[in-house]
């Protein structure tokens, strides 16, 4: 997909007091690299998303697409 920058500006300037924007499939992950698509931000707490870091595992198939989690 083609990104979509105004989308993209707006989920940062909309980001809730406390959060923090994140990448569901890390920019430069050990094993994939994600895309800076709206479809790939998501809102965490800073805590969580240092939890996070850049590791996330496939966890099922459903219609065709790996959904994903981090760990």
């Amino acid at each position: 997909p083609l990104a979509d920058h105004d989308k993209i500006r707006e989920t940062f300037m909309n980001c809730p007091q406390g959060m923090e924007v994140d990448h569901k499939i890390p920019l430069r992950g050990k094993l994939v690299s994600g895309l800076n698509v709206p479809e790939n931000l998501q809102y965490l707490t800073k805590e969580e998303n240092q939890a996070k870091g850049r590791f996330f595992i496939p966890v099922t198939q459903k219609a065709g697409s790996t959904l994903f989690t981090w760990v």
